[in-house]
């Protein structure tokens, strides 16, 4: 396949929403029907474990390097499963090679490696992406829909930086008691539930408002023994 074609088979895999994409470069071992064909075709490879193909008939040394930068990302930031609701919601607006191409070229100017990133680097690196990449209305969105994904396991009330989380974080701070005493009221019977440690979301979209809350502007997301927070909308008005 030629890099159109790659791109077009990455676009259609994502589009499905897989858990995760394992995108390998092909490996070429001595005394394999493999290795024949790669000699006869003219391609180039390493020479040295693990042998990967370095260019193809199809394929440039560059085409090649870039396939293997975007697999990184990949690995970064979609198969750790940290925001499935930011990449459910930018697949729909754009073509998802396009996407990592653009989350690709913002690691590369910023000088930020590709391998090893922190979960909280991983979320800043997100924010930026998408102040830098999205507009209007699928900026906010996608804003909200990373701050939610951050919700979903966060284990402290803080947000890192980027995320704007500043307004759930001063409504947990003035209301703190009050929303204790709420969750205590509401949900008594929730026994792995920690109710007095929780992160506030508050929502700037009102299409993510009407998609996840029922038109509210809150959520709650509290600790419990699950991997996942517990989610509860506020409907409480102060």
């Amino acid at each position: 396949e030629n890099q159109t074609m790659l791109k077009a088979s990455i676009n259609e895999v994502l589009k499905t929403f897989p858990d995760e994409l394992q995108l390998g470069l092909l490996k070429i071992l001595a005394h394999t029907p493999m290795h024949e064909y790669a000699q006869e075709h003219g391609y180039i490879w390493s020479e040295t474990a693990p042998y990967g193909v370095l260019q193809t008939t199809d394929l440039s040394f560059a085409d090649i390097q870039h396939l293997d930068r975007i697999a990184l990302v990949i690995n970064q930031f979609w198969n750790r499963g940290d925001f499935p609701t930011v990449w459910s919601k930018a697949i729909l607006l754009k073509a998802p090679f396009s996407c990592l191409e653009s989350l690709l070229k913002l690691l590369l100017d910023s000088q930020n490696q590709l391998h090893s990133i922190d979960k909280n680097c991983r979320f800043e690196i997100m924010a930026t992406w998408i102040d830098s990449f999205w507009e209007g209305d699928e900026q906010t969105y996608l804003t909200d829909a990373l701050k939610w994904d951050w919700c979903r396991k966060a284990g402290e009330s803080w947000y890192p930086k980027g995320l704007k989380g500043e307004a759930g974080m001063s409504f947990r701070k003035e209301h703190y008691q009050e929303l204790v005493e709420w969750l205590k009221t509401e949900y008594w019977d929730q026994e792995d539930w920690n109710l007095k440690r929780f992160i506030v979301f508050s929502a700037s979209s009102s299409e993510f408002s009407r998609e996840f809350l029922e038109g509210y502007s809150k959520a709650l997301f509290i600790s419990r023994e699950k991997p996942d927070n517990a989610c509860v909308i506020y409907t409480k008005q102060f």
